[in-house]
């Protein structure tokens, strides 16, 4: 079986239910990382001054999952190479930690940085996931990368589709392609595996600056691909996402993206 690593992001706002969360997201996955890493948001401005009391519980919630084996290692932003992670990935500096929606820059790329393996599962620490039995969507979507070579990410399904068939909150509908999977002209950085060697071959990335919500739409074509949001350009056609509904994931508090 291919070693692959699991990431979290997370922040001291999450101390509430961060531990449960991971708890889920391990079961569901089904799957025997190599290593489970969470990377913390402490940056600046991360927890409002009037809430700092969370610093202190999210503490001794990352010492607790230490001790008990639930995580190997934890990644502090606040204390990330970035000036070095900005050459490799955008080929240039960054004047901000932050994108016009507050997302953090670095924050799955640290994960991938930090991960041993070649292959790394992402997730934001408000997702949640549906696996039926006897399905594994991390085995099937690496298998899938590592057959197509026009593939970088694979997705479970964006939430369960409707009565109809068709998926919610989609721009663009997906099609189908001859293997039986999905495709998406949208991509989300919010819960996908990558095999990171892939990747850094299209880096570095331009650095793209959006200065309005509508233009955090994702735009992709045959050519390159474009992830308005986190700021950063893929040179890559489109994005395969798994057709079976065996895996389906489903956001805590936003819309399905």
């Amino acid at each position: 079986m291919t070693d692959c690593a699991f990431v979290l992001l997370t922040s001291p706002r999450d101390s509430g239910f961060v531990g449960d969360i991971l708890d889920h997201l391990l079961r569901m996955c089904s799957f025997p990382f190599r290593e489970i890493i969470l990377v913390v948001d402490d940056l600046p401005k991360s927890v409002p001054k009037e809430h700092r009391s969370l610093d202190a519980e999210f503490q001794d919630l990352t010492q607790r999952l230490q001790q008990n084996g639930a995580v190997t290692r934890f990644v502090c932003l606040d204390s990330t190479p970035t000036g070095r992670l900005a050459k490799k990935y955008f080929g240039s500096r960054v004047s901000r930690m932050r994108d016009f929606r507050g997302i953090p820059m670095f924050g799955w790329i640290a994960g991938l940085e930090t991960a041993e393996t070649d292959f790394v599962v992402h997730f934001d620490s408000d997702i949640l996931l549906h696996q039926a039995p006897n399905h594994n969507w991390i085995q099937a979507g690496m298998a899938l990368i590592e057959k197509d070579p026009q593939v970088m990410f694979v997705s479970p399904l964006p939430g369960p589709p409707a009565s109809d068939g068709h998926f919610y909150d989609q721009a663009v509908a997906p099609t189908f392609d001859d293997e039986g999977n999905l495709r998406f002209k949208t991509f989300s950085s919010r819960r996908f595996p990558v095999n990171k060697r892939r990747f850094e071959n299209i880096l570095p990335t331009p650095l793209m600056h959006v200065r309005e919500r509508a233009s955090a739409d994702a735009v992709w074509n045959r050519e390159r691909a474009v992830e308005l949001g986190n700021l950063c350009q893929l040179r890559l056609g489109e994005v395969r996402i798994l057709s079976s509904p065996s895996a389906v994931t489903e956001s805590l508090g936003h819309p399905l993206s």
